[in-house]
């Protein structure tokens, strides 16, 4: 509490001096401009234009364009300042939301740029641009592998900037992915391994830090960050920064319960957004504000924000964007009590989240960062046996010829077997890693192959099924029970089909995609239960992920365990709640008769205990707080 307390008086006190900040926000760029205008010499211009664009973070896209422009007027074509301009292009390209303009133009530059040392922070800057795009195109595997090129690079030129650089990439492209332990794991070693000089040029290594510590639910670590980034974002005049700690703070002050703070900072990040014109993160701090109405109740200002992004967002193609701001309009909807739009939303976001996991996969990822780690290990041991032979020829100097020419020859044929001995244990273990790999990968394709073959044959059955039971009920109105039932079992089936086909062709899954499937399932079931209230809580603070098998076998206790409290247990509520922290703890809790379980398991129970541990889950049936019966599945492998 008294951290908290702490941090609105901190927070308060940065509001009231904003606009000293605000005021100083120009300052720097006011004085370039000034010497760009009053300058006669064409050389000094375009050095200061280049400075000025390279702040593109504290411009407005039309002055950032102005700049870009006057700049390649005085460029000489393939100078190093024409690469930085046409870098500034890239950024500027994308930021319009030009993603393909953008990356061709990266790529036709890759291609004629000089791989000279004079050329290699422009190199670095397109590379890391092509990196930004993708990770802004939720391409974000492919993100990975460029920043582990950029850190590669930096590190042989021991270039701290380009190293921090490429963390910050890193744990960004994690964390939009929503590996949040990963993007620390990145982040924390570039602030670490950053110069305290060069930490305001790299402020969003703490927004980001301060992101991942807000999701996982670490309010002290969140609070920690947000402070350096608002300090070092203002030393920088970074709109761009502050606009993302305002973002995350109002984040904060709704877990908090502090509604009229959120509210401010909230829109106080849209208008920074709007004045820098980066649309693709407002969307991100609308749909923040659409989750903020929900919480309060204003479920009209909700709604009618979040289909304003919406727009924006499909306008974009971002698929990130929409799952996030889809989320925001069927919290809306579920506030509401609109139960039917709330679960036509939550088909599209199932949808979106398949669409994605099908665009990063995770093993292609940890195969990036293993060879990175693999090609270091690698490195490190050629300079060790580089620093031997050097030491070796040094000692030997002062031998005779013969002696000399001798010992030169016999530890030249020891160094190489020493290499070929280390280069074969290298072999070794990346055909290990490659052979492992590849049996996953023949898995996978069969798995996806079972997939294909379910859906085009069985999927047009069932498909048939649903429109054979319309025509009937059109047919024959005076059955309606029977053919509504007919048609609900005929939906089911589908359902069914699509949710076995869903955990086949995915390489792995997160939690949160088991629990949009099993909201979205609850809520058709439910409409054959009216007088029973069900509840469903999720405190997923770390959205594991797990496989296909472990996701299916989930899928199928929670729908069992929900089928036991309707069908035995008399109960007039069911509750589930999802957590996750340390480990995933997912309950099913009814308000019925109550029940242990039983000595003689019937099928369905076996089924269960199968499952739990064929997952390695561990499963327990207990009393509920208030009666009834309390499923708890754990999961036993973290």
């Amino acid at each position: 509490m008294r951290r908290f307390v702490k941090f609105i008086l901190s927070s308060i006190c940065f509001i009231l001096i904003q606009q000293c900040h605000v005021k100083a926000q120009t300052a720097i760029n006011d004085s370039i401009k000034h010497r760009i205008n009053s300058s006669a010499n064409l050389s000094d211009q375009l050095h200061d234009i280049i400075l000025l664009t390279s702040r593109s973070y504290a411009l407005s896209l039309d002055t950032f364009y102005h700049y870009i422009v006057s700049g390649r007027q005085i460029a000489l074509p393939g100078s190093t300042e024409y690469f930085r301009l046409e870098n500034a292009y890239v950024r500027y390209l994308s930021k319009r939301d030009n993603s393909e303009k953008a990356l061709n133009l990266v790529d036709s530059l890759l291609n004629i740029i000089p791989q000279t040392e004079k050329f290699y922070d422009a190199r670095q800057w397109l590379i890391n641009n092509k990196a930004a795009i993708f990770i802004r195109t939720n391409k974000q595997k492919e993100a990975i592998e460029l920043e582990l090129k950029v850190l590669k690079d930096a590190e042989g030129a021991s270039d701290a900037m380009w190293i921090c650089r490429a963390y910050v990439g890193l744990g960004w492209a994690n964390l939009e992915l929503g590996k949040y332990d990963d993007a620390i794991k990145w982040l924390t070693t570039g602030y670490l391994n950053t110069p305290d000089s060069l930490l305001s040029r790299n402020s969003f290594l703490f927004s980001n830090l301060a992101s991942c510590y807000n999701n996982i639910n670490q309010p002290d670590s969140a609070f920690k960050y947000i402070e350096l980034a608002l300090k070092y974002g203002s030393m920088d005049q970074n709109l761009t920064q502050l606009a993302n700690s305002y973002s995350i703070r109002a984040d904060m002050y709704i877990n908090a319960k502090e509604h009229q703070l959120a509210e401010k900072d909230l829109e106080e990040a849209i208008k920074i957004r709007q004045k820098i014109g980066d649309n693709l993160y407002v969307i991100a701090d609308m749909a923040q504000l659409s989750f903020f109405y929900a919480s309060i109740g204003e479920t009209d200002k909700g709604i009618a924000i979040a289909n304003k992004a919406i727009t924006i967002a499909e306008e974009l193609k971002s698929v990130s964007k929409q799952i996030f701001i889809y989320n925001a309009l069927a919290e809306n909807y579920k506030a509401a009590g609109l139960y039917q739009k709330y679960a036509s939303v939550l088909e599209k976001v199932i949808e979106l989240k398949d669409t994605l996991s099908d665009q990063n996969s995770t093993e292609a990822i940890a195969r990036f960062e293993a060879r990175y780690e693999l090609q270091k290990k690698e490195n490190i041991i050629m300079q060790q046996q580089l620093k031997i032979t050097r030491s070796r020829y040094i000692t030997i100097g002062s031998l005779l010829l013969l002696t000399l020419i001798a010992l030169t020859l016999g530890l030249w044929y020891r160094n190489r077997q020493l290499l070929n001995n280390r280069k074969m244990e290298m072999d070794l273990l990346e055909q290990k890693v490659q052979s492992k790999i590849d049996v996953k990968q023949a898995q996978e394709n069969e798995r996806k192959r079972i997939a294909a073959d379910l859906h085009d044959n069985l999927g047009v059955y069932a498909a048939a099924i649903t429109h054979n039971v319309i025509q009937l009920r059109e047919q024959f109105a005076n059955n309606g029970v029977i053919t509504e039932n007919l048609e609900a079992n005929a939906q089911n089936m589908v359902s069914q089909l699509n949710n076995t086909i869903w955990v086949l062709k995915n390489d792995d899954l997160r939690l949160t995609q088991l629990s949009d499937r099993l909201k979205l399932w609850m809520q058709r079931l439910m409409k054959n239960y009216p007088d029973i209230k069900y509840s469903f809580n999720e405190k997923i603070i770390i959205d594991f992920t797990y496989t296909p098998v472990v996701m299916l076998n989930l899928y199928y206790i929670l729908m069992e365990c929900v089928n036991n409290s309707l069908k035995h247990s008399g109960c007039t509520e069911i509750n589930i709640l999802f957590n996750s922290q340390i480990r995933t703890v997912i309950e099913v809790v009814d308000n019925g008769k109550g029940m242990s379980e039983p000595v003689k398991s019937g099928n369905g129970l076996i089924h269960i205990k199968q499952r739990a541990a064929e997952s390695q889950w561990l499963v327990a049936w207990v009393v509920g707080d208030s009666g009834g019966t309390k499923v708890i599945l754990t999961d036993n492998t973290k």
